[in-house]
This record gives C-alpha cells, sequence and structure tokens, in this order.
C-alpha cells in the first residue's frame, strides 16, 4: 500500500491526558516557559440551549446535532496576542470563550504552517492538548479543522523557534458551541447516549462481521454528526470513498470533516471507546442532491491519508435488486460507541428508492445517519436516510438508501456512484470488499503460463523479462506464474526454467557450471566459465550504452541501467570470451551466472585497466583437463603464450601473433596430457612471465 504523509490525527497524552487529531506530540511552548497571561480572549454571543433543543425534539430522525455554528472572522493579524521570545523565536496566542459550552471546536478556512512551526489548541486547565500541527498538516485546499475540547474555553497556541511570523496564516471562521455533552469528550469518560437495546460491536454477534466494522467511522462536521463507511473500487486502490446520506452533508462543507475511526468498545458490556483516531476533510464527489424523492446517498473522497494504524477496510458492495434476506447494520447511534444492529426478515417495499425494514436485535439512532446497510453475503446495499425505530419503538421502520439505485441514479457523475466506484468500467453486479493489509487469494496458475493462456511460450519469457527490468508491473498471480523454480525470487534463472519447460525434451542440459568470473576492461566485457552458460544477470550502475555484442546465434541481451540479461532462447551454449562491449560508464554490482539446470553461480567480477603486462594465475588450478588463462596488454604487442613440460619441452602454443590492449583470455585443454606440473611462459614486448599450473587427473 502506497502512503502519503498523515495529515491529521493521532491521541496525544499530555498533562493528564489529551485526544486529538494526527499530531506530532510535543508540549506548547507556554507550557513549560514564563509567558504572558494578558493574551487576548473572544468571547462568543451567548446561545439559546433551551430553543436549539426544542428545535432537536422536533426533528425528524437523521443527523444529529450537537453544536450550534457561530461565524468568525478571526485571524493572526486582526486577533490574538503576539511574543518576541528571548531565544529569538515567535509565540501567538488567542483565547475564545462561550459561556456554558460543554465543548468548543474551530473550523479555518486558511490554514498554513511553515516548516518549523508548532501549533496546539488546548483546553484553560491545559489537561486537554491537540498538537502539535505542523507543516505536514496543510494540505492542498489549506483548509482545516480540529476535534471539540471539552468546556467552555479554548487557547490557540503557535510558536516558531525562529522568529517566522509570515509564512504561518490562522484563520478561523467558525466556532461549534457544543450544547451536547459528546460521548467520549473527555478521556476515559463514561456518557452512554445510546439505547441500552444496541449491541456492541464487539459482542460475539459482531465477530462474523469484524472486516466491516473496521470500514464504519463517525462524522463530525460542524456541530453536526452521522455515520458512513469507506466502500471498495473496481481498480482497488486504497481511493478514501466513503458513503454516507446526502442529509448528512447539506448545506455543510465536508473540508471541515473530521472521521472518527474505532471508536467502540473492546468488550460486549464495554461503554467507553477510544477516540484518538481521526482523520479530516472530504471532497464530496457525487450525492442524490435531494433527500426525500432519491436514495439520499452521498460519495466523499476523504483527502487525508488513513493512516495503517487505523487498520481501515474497503467494503464491498452489490448493485443486485434482490431484497437483502437479512440485513446488518453497522453505525453510531446517538454518536455514541460503534453498535451492530440485525434484522431476521427481509426488508419490505417503501420506494424506488429506499429499502424498508424493522429490526429484531437492536436499532437505530439520530447520528446512525449515512451508516451502512449490508446483505447476508456482506456486501453493501444501502445507507441509512430515516426512520423511527429506537429502543422503545423497536419495531418502528428505518429506510435505506438503496445501493443500486444511487449507482446510475443521474445523468452526471456527480449525481452517481458508477463513474468512482468503477474507474475501469467493469460493470460488475457486485464487487468484494478490499483489505489491505491481507495478501490477496492468487488465482489459479501453472508455473511458467505468466499470462495465464493456458500455453507456456515466447510470451511468457518476455513477460518475466519485463518483470526483471521493470517494465511490466505483476499482479499477485503473475508473479507466482513467473518464479517458476519457486525460488521467491524473480531473475534469470526463472527466464532459463521457462525456456526448458518450453523446449521440454529437446533441451541438451550440458555441464553444470562450477566456476565463473566476469572481466571488464576497458569498454568491454567478457566471461570465463568452467561449465555451459544458458544466462547471465548483471545487477550494474552507470549511464551507458551496450554498443556491441559477440552472442551466439539464439542468445539475446536486454537491459535497462539497473540490470542487464543475457539468454539463449534456443538452449545454446556460450563459449567463453567477450560478451558485449560498452560506450560510458557502466559499474557491474554482482552477476548471477545460470547453468541449463537452471542454478545459479555468483562470478567474480575483475575490474581491469590494463597499466602493465600481466599473466593472471590460471584457473581453475589444479585442473582437469582444462584451464583458462587471462593476460593483460597496456598496448598492442607481439604475443607468444607457450606450455613446458617439467622437463623443458614445448608441448603447446596457445598464442602466437599480434593482439590489441587490453585483457585477454586463453584455454588449455590437457586431456591428452599426463597429469603433472607444467610451465605456461608469455613473452610480450619486452616482458617475459610464467607461473606453474597442475593438471591433477
Amino acid at each position: 500500500m502506497k502512503r502519503l504523509l498523515v495529515m491529521t490525527g493521532f491521541i496525544l497524552l499530555l498533562i493528564s491526558s489529551a485526544v486529538g487529531q494526527i499530531s506530532h506530540g510535543g508540549v506548547p511552548y507556554s507550557f513549560s516557559q514564563s509567558s504572558r497571561t494578558d493574551i487576548e480572549n473572544i468571547t462568543m454571543p451567548n446561545v439559546d440551549v433551551e430553543t436549539l433543543i426544542a428545535e432537536d425534539e422536533q426533528r425528524p430522525k437523521g443527523r444529529l446535532r450537537f453544536g450550534f455554528e457561530m461565524a468568525l472572522n478571526v485571524n493572526m493579524t486582526n486577533s490574538g496576542t503576539w511574543t518576541n521570545l528571548e531565544n529569538g523565536g515567535v509565540l501567538w496566542q488567542l483565547q475564545i470563550t462561550s459561556a456554558d459550552a460543554q465543548s468548543i471546536n474551530l473550523t479555518y478556512d486558511n490554514f498554513f504552517m511553515p516548516e518549523g512551526g508548532e501549533f496546539f489548541v488546548y483546553s484553560e486547565d491545559e489537561s486537554i492538548v491537540f498538537g502539535a500541527y505542523t507543516h505536514e498538516n496543510t494540505n492542498e485546499f489549506q483548509t482545516f479543522a480540529t476535534q471539540p475540547v471539552a468546556g467552555d474555553v479554548t487557547i490557540l497556541e503557535y510558536y516558531h523557534p525562529n522568529g517566522n511570523d509570515n509564512d504561518v496564516s490562522i484563520s478561523i471562521d467558525g466556532v461549534i458551541h457544543g450544547y451536547r455533552s459528546l460521548p467520549g469528550l473527555r478521556p476515559n469518560e463514561d456518557i452512554r447516549t445510546a439505547g441500552a437495546c444496541n449491541n456492541n460491536v464487539a459482542c460475539p454477534e459482531g465477530d462474523p462481521w469484524a472486516n466491516e466494522i473496521r470500514s464504519v467511522a463517525r462524522t463530525l462536521t460542524q456541530g453536526w454528526l452521522c455515520s458512513g463507511a469507506l466502500v471498495n473500487n473496481t481498480s482497488e486502490d486504497e481511493s478514501q470513498y466513503f458513503l454516507t446520506a446526502y442529509h448528512c452533508v447539506e448545506d455543510l462543507n465536508t473540508a471541515y470533516s473530521v472521521f472518527l475511526w474505532n471508536y467502540q468498545a473492546s468488550s460486549c458490556t464495554g461503554t467507553w471507546g477510544p477516540t484518538n483516531q481521526t482523520v479530516q476533510g472530504a471532497v464530496l464527489r457525487a450525492s442524490s442532491q435531494d433527500i426525500y424523492s432519491s436514495p439520499d446517498f452521498a460519495l466523499l473522497e476523504i483527502n487525508t491519508t488513513i493512516p495503517d494504524s487505523y487498520n481501515p477496510y474497503y467494503s464491498g458492495w452489490s448493485r443486485s435488486t434482490d431484497y437483502p434476506q437479512a440485513p446488518v447494520g453497522i453505525h453510531h447511534p446517538d454518536g455514541d460507541i460503534k453498535k451492530i444492529s440485525f434484522d431476521d426478515d427481509a426488508p419490505f417495499g417503501f420506494n424506488y428508492h429506499k429499502w424498508n425494514l424493522d429490526w429484531d436485535d437492536g436499532v437505530t439512532e439520530p447520528g446512525s445517519s449515512g451508516s451502512p446497510l449490508y446483505d447476508e453475503d456482506h456486501y453493501l446495499v444501502g445507507d441509512l436516510s430515516t426512520g423511527s425505530s429506537s429502543c422503545s419503538n423497536q419495531g418502528g421502520d428505518d429506510q435505506y438508501g438503496k445501493f443500486w439505485r444511487s449507482w446510475d441514479y443521474g445523468g452526471s457523475a456527480n449525481m452517481r456512484l458508477r463513474d468512482w466506484l468503477d474507474p475501469e468500467n467493469l460493470d460488475p453486479e457486485f464487487w468484494e470488499g478490499f483489505d489491505p493489509f491481507v495478501e490477496p487469494e492468487p488465482d489459479p496458475y501453472v508455473l511458467g503460463d505468466v499470462n495465464n493462456d493456458e500455453l507456456i511460450n515466447v510470451q511468457d519469457i518476455i513477460l518475466v523479462v519485463g518483470i526483471i527490468l521493470g517494465t511490466v508491473d505483476p499482479d499477485l498471480t503473475m508473479e507466482l506464474a513467473a518464479d517458476a523454480n519457486e525460488d521467491g525470487i524473480i531473475n534469470v534463472l526463472d527466464v532459463i526454467t521457462v525456456i526448458g519447460i518450453i523446449m521440454d525434451g529437446n533441451l541438451v542440459r550440458g555441464n553444470s557450471i562450477s566456476s565463473a568470473r566476469l572481466e571488464v576492461s576497458g569498454s568491454n566485457v567478457e566471461i570465463q566459465s568452467i561449465g555451459d552458460v544458458a544466462g547471465i544477470q548483471l545487477t550494474v550502475s552507470g549511464d551507458f550504452t551496450i554498443e556491441e555484442t559477440s552472442l551466439p546465434i539464439g542468445w539475446q541481451i536486454h537491459y535497462n541501467n539497473h540490470t542487464i540479461l543475457v539468454f539463449a532462447l534456443d538452449g545454446a551454449k556460450f563459449d567463453n570470451g567477450l560478451l558485449f562491449n560498452y560506450e560510458g560508464n557502466l559499474k557491474i554490482e554482482s552477476a548471477i551466472i545460470g547453468d541449463w539446470f537452471a542454478r545459479g553461480n555468483s562470478a567474480e567480477i575483475l575490474d581491469i585497466t590494463p597499466t602493465g603486462f600481466a599473466l593472471h594465475q590460471a584457473y581453475p588450478n589444479p585442473f582437469n583437463p582444462e584451464t583458462h588463462i587471462s593476460f593483460e596488454l597496456p598496448f598492442a604487442s607481439e604475443v607468444t603464450m607457450t606450455v613446458y613440460n617439467i622437463i623443458g619441452e614445448e608441448i603447446a602454443s596457445l598464442v602466437d601473433g599480434r593482439m590489441n590492449e587490453g585483457v585477454h583470455s586463453v584455454s588449455w585443454n590437457a586431456n591428452e596430457f599426463p597429469s603433472g606440473l607444467y610451465i605456461v611462459r608469455m613473452d610480450a614486448g619486452n616482458q617475459v612471465l610464467s607461473q606453474k599450473i597442475v593438471l591433477m587427473k
């Protein structure tokens, strides 16, 4: 899974205990240093809580209002207190008071943090601290929102150690006065708001739904609470699409949405859950743009990367028009910890756009809106729009927008799901869920049949080469088929194995390789081996171009700036000598030399630039019956190389003639000679060099 810098959410335990969005730790500067106490305070207008509660009581079941939003136009230029510190840093502080508030949370229409800057939001008693927020919390939209801080006073603090007060921008456009006390507002506080008939997701009946439970999150947007779920798409690329109800976002700015993951008890009877796992901000991609005469859906794309530590799951879905037989709902009733509800019967007709059902175990409540409905096969089939169920009215009906209607609801991408959830244009009736932390099961495969066409031929070799060189991006099934020798690595040995499968009984495997050496001299690359070479893979670096090869008929060479592959398609063997010459800079880091048994050997690498005449030690030595002898010429010279026996008789001439500068190699097969000690003498230029070799039969 590929992850961007995380922008918002972890719990930060400071002083006594605190919760917050992904933040980067630390303690506000003022906590440990003496600072001004006369910071500016902004007092918000009084809030008529009785009227708000009366309005809520008349409101139909849906999204849950917990706070009243008041507009504000405050920034670092027109408000707050700046202090120039003795250490050369700067400090900006601002206090916001909203009398009798249960909590205060803020929205920011401009939020930009320079590198080195730290921003905190905390309670008056300093027991709850969010932050530090840094430059990594600045998103492309430069909007932001912070979670509710318990109490009726919130303090903001920005610190930069280098006195940077020019690039930073903090502009607050909204203050949400929390007039209801939210569950989880204070660490470990046991506040239960959901009805007692609801089931914790940690109860045994929730166990079969563990994956889907990981999909569901609580949303908080400008004083309103809802639920929703991550959904998979046909690319399975971890696009963070989140399905909820349109009425959950109607007239709200989703850039200010805060998504709370894993807010659930750890036991069946638990009443508290952690509130540390949040991300912030989303873009509205598609919606029904209507609540009543539509499926009432909204698809958001969360624009902050969900951390792996949250363990998210992307729900599968079904476009089937069939009625689900045993629906299941997962949600946050009344904004409380996550619950699960069960209906033992199929839903009944309500209208063309919505499923209608009544629960047999558990219910939904305000704040459950937008939550997913799953069928008996664990496919998402709807999102909660409205209803009348409650613990005192368990038989009350709930209505869920039909997923299959939302799929093609409108005539454009902003009014239907298909454009976002089916980017591959596969038009499936259903799509499985996606777990980014579980390796998918491969499709059935045959070793060597990389393209899964039930044939093993040159097309499969091309794909293996492409995987090695990085020009082919394989799925899991291709990778497993390409690893033809099943050693867990895809390299030249797999190319050799596939060629062997293709040639079947027509391959003459020859001799296995016991040793190999690569010699680089000037712009030439040569190979010497004991045994028959079937393929070579070089790990290289540098900027180079292969100019000319000396490969036998049937051999091929493929390369990029990191890897060079050399192999035969027809089973031909490679005689010792020049592989290729090149132009530019080339460094060979390592080499694998494979034989026709698909066994690999690491090769010795000699990078030789001749500065004088040299005769290298023959290898192998002792030998039977063949050995190889390399030598260096600093310039073109007349060269003779002769083999003598122990009594000084010349028995073989290996070289006799003019040769160019560079590194050269010759072989001597002593099959017709007896075991014993022999002398190799080289005359080149004005130099005479010799060495002893031992034939041991």
